[in-house]
């Protein structure tokens, strides 16, 4: 489980959790080709694979279909990525919290809580007292 955050003002904002086995691409940084506003955080143990754009795009050169092949699978992680945080625009912090539980209920488990609550937009604090109080 690895999460992408931003850092404003001295304070770290969780945008998204990419699961295992899960493609992620920063699109921005990839069509600019300028270095990446936020950061991958892996808050459990991971792997990470990397490459070079100049080597990315020397692949799409050699290898048939790649290029349609990452089209594909960058448009669908953009997509799940919207369904994914479309939840959070809805609802108090506890029904968004028991919404995070229903659809991912890995994250609870995996996740410290700081990242959670920064995902929900709440503090530690109060994810700590809806924890308490659903327990």
């Amino acid at each position: 489980m690895k999460a992408v955050s931003y850092v404003c003002w001295g304070r770290i904002y969780t945008k998204y959790f990419i699961k295992e086995h899960q493609f992620f691409a920063n699109l921005e940084s990839y069509y600019t080709r300028q270095p990446a506003t936020e950061a991958i955080q892996a808050v459990v143990a991971s792997k990470i694979y990397t490459i070079a754009f100049s080597a990315f795009e020397g692949y799409f050169q050699t290898i048939p279909n790649l290029y349609v092949y990452f089209k594909t699978l960058s448009e669908a992680s953009l997509l799940q990525k919207i369904k994914d945080n479309d939840f959070l625009n809805y609802g108090d912090a506890k029904t968004k919290y028991l919404e995070l539980l229903r659809r991912y209920p890995a994250i609870i488990q995996q996740v410290p809580q700081q990242y959670i609550a920064s995902y929900l937009k709440i503090t530690p604090q109060s994810l700590s007292r809806i924890r308490k109080a659903l327990a």
